[in-house]
């Protein structure tokens, strides 16, 4: 397509058209999940308008006019460089999400991220053949991030048993999670108040949210000590 190839960056365009055309994201928010300088995304789809919409101010997501224009990137035979599903582009945006994940959510501000990582990441991971690369980046994963997570955390559970060579611990902490996930399901469902009306809400207290709270802590402190052996192990 004319409009692509006249981009005097055209190799720094297929990260960012990968990552719209899998979630919704403003131009901050790429900024952000590439590490580019405030409104560096709006510079590069500048010349992009015609099958783009890119709000100027960032509050609104970026999309496309034309739904073929989304076809076209996902034909490997016409987009060529531009082609957005292969295995690379996709571990590309895989990377730079668990990236933003090992930072404190309470500095993340981005509501489009926000948004992302809670409902589309774990999707989007394991729709990836389960691969062992993106085990460090998993590992550093803030878990507060992983409980506030609205997807089903046992896939992503299953996703890492399948890598072989996948560390045992890691392993362990996502089956801890998928059972505090399971455990909240089940606290916070019609079916738990209609079992046990009178007593709903002191089961909540203290069956739901302080057990879940002590894993929480516990889960918290382990993490923080995993995470520090890692660092330390890419230091040394």
């Amino acid at each position: 397509m004319t409009v692509l190839h006249s981009s005097p960056r055209q190799s720094e365009l297929s990260p960012i058209l990968c990552a719209i055309a899998n979630f919704e994201l403003s131009t901050g928010s790429v900024d952000k999940l590439f590490g580019f300088p405030e409104g560096e995304t709006e510079l590069l789809l500048q010349g992009l308008h015609s099958v783009l919409r890119v709000p100027s101010k960032g509050y609104d997501g970026i999309s496309s006019h034309h739904a073929s224009f989304l076809d076209f990137l996902n034909d490997p035979d016409r987009s060529q460089i531009f082609y957005i599903s292969s295995l690379d582009r996709r571990m590309v945006l895989a990377r730079s999400l668990l990236k933003i994940c090992a930072g404190d959510p309470k500095e993340c501000s981005d509501l489009f991220l926000s948004r992302v990582v809670s409902n589309n990441l774990i999707p989007f991971i394991t729709s990836l053949a389960p691969t062992a690369e993106l085990c460090p980046l998993i590992e550093l994963m803030n878990d507060e991030y992983i409980l506030e997570m609205t997807c089903d955390l046992e896939c992503m559970s299953s996703w890492i048993k399948n890598i072989p060579s996948a560390p045992r611990v890691l392993v362990e902490r996502w089956e801890k999670y998928t059972t505090i996930s399971s455990e909240q399901t089940s606290v916070l469902s019609p079916e738990f108040y209609s079992r046990a009306p009178s007593n709903a809400h002191a089961a909540l207290s203290t069956t739901g949210a302080d057990r879940n709270h002590g894993k929480r802590r516990g889960l918290r402190h382990s993490v923080h000590e995993r995470r520090s052996a890692v660092t330390e192990r890419r230091l040394f």
